[in-house]
């Protein structure tokens, strides 16, 4: 169900007398934003709301800056902002009903945007997530916590803004005080880990607020083991523009330097320059992997794909696509074709 759909039922339930005599948990959840679609097409648009204006959206490093893209995420801004337009409503009732000083409100999400790099990765676009926390008698408006924060994180905050003891047991660190504006600890690192979506694919990450570090299971580039939703999107790898954007080159570790490369996409892990950072950052993701008792510290593999052959293969295809052409007779014929699979879509929402 789509947002406008679940939140009038919340909104009507917050009303009834069931919701204001007695505490309550409640969590709901609905299909914005994802890829809509099952034909050759995915994708975000629906008629519930108004997308963005392509020339005004801003585009993350981590994706190409190319018409096709500005168009997509101009749909996904836009089911954003008819999101963010019925979770205030949510707001709205809470503060109607007088629920607002006893409710921590908290939103966040699974997975980064579904686009290539993005949702299904370790990197930031699939792993870099929101989570807005509201509770007008405890949390300050406008707060915001600079340092990195983990999912883990949510359950000891709660406890703690509740003013009840973390188990020794429980993964996290409280952010609680950071939320309240004050000085705390930050987080050193955040950690991540994929093992399979359609395809087993299992690597972990680690993350300081300069460097990320992947060790995967696999030897595998960006354009292994798509999920279906972006491998059928508009602007799928097998467009020159995009296939450029990324690097083809397989490998079971990647380094980046976040400050420099924001969208991960130089990988120095073979830069004698970052040998120092390397061994530091390896050691900081062997002792994460021990303490959790992580069987992944004992996956080999030696059946490893090869290093360079998808790179030159990809690229003989793409000559052998532009040999003859100019760039406008390409750019033409890659709107026809994505017309073509606009309107195959189109057919199958209609049916």
């Amino acid at each position: 169900m789509n947002v406008e759909q679940v939140v009038p039922q919340f909104t009507a339930w917050l009303h009834s007398d069931e919701a204001i005599s007695k505490p309550f948990l409640v969590s709901i959840g609905f299909f914005d934003v994802h890829r809509l679609g099952q034909g050759r097409t995915s994708h975000f648009k629906r008629d519930a709301y108004k997308s963005a204006d392509p020339t005004q959206v801003q585009v993350p490093p981590w994706l190409p800056d190319i018409p096709v893209v500005r168009e997509e995420l101009a749909d996904f801004y836009g089911d954003i902002t008819h999101m963010d337009r019925w979770i205030g409503e949510v707001v709205c009732a809470l503060d109607e009903t007088g629920l607002a000083e006893n409710t921590l409100l908290i939103f966040t999400s699974d997975h980064g945007a579904s686009f290539l790099h993005g949702k299904a990765t370790l990197y930031d676009g699939g792993t870099k997530v929101p989570w807005l926390m509201r509770w007008p008698r405890a949390i300050r408006a406008g707060t915001r916590v600079e340092s990195l924060t983990s999912h883990v994180d949510i359950l000891p905050t709660i406890l703690d803004l509740l003013g009840m003891p973390v188990p020794e047991h429980i993964q996290g660190q409280s952010v609680a005080v950071l939320a309240r504006g004050q000085q705390g600890e930050a987080r050193q690192y955040v950690y991540a880990e994929k093992n399979y979506t359609n395809y087993y694919d299992p690597s972990r990450m680690i993350r300081s607020d300069a460097f990320k570090y992947i060790r995967k299971g696999l030897r595998t580039c960006i354009f292994d083991f798509l999920i279906p939703e972006i491998e059928r999107t508009r602007a799928n790898f097998r467009t020159p523009q995009v296939f450029n954007h990324y690097s083809a080159r397989r490998c079971t570790e990647e380094l980046y330097d976040l400050r420099k490369d924001p969208g991960e996409l130089d990988n120095v892990v073979d830069d004698p320059g970052y040998q120092a950072k390397l061994d530091e950052i390896r050691a900081a993701m062997d002792a994460h992997l021990e303490a959790t008792e992580d069987p992944f510290q004992r996956l080999k593999n030696d059946l490893l794909m090869p290093e360079d052959d998808y790179e030159p293969a990809m690229k003989a295809m793409l000559q052998r696509f532009m040999r003859g052409r100019s760039p406008e007779e390409v750019r033409r014929m890659m709107e026809q074709r994505e017309g073509t699979q606009d309107a195959e879509a189109n057919k199958v929402n209609r049916s």
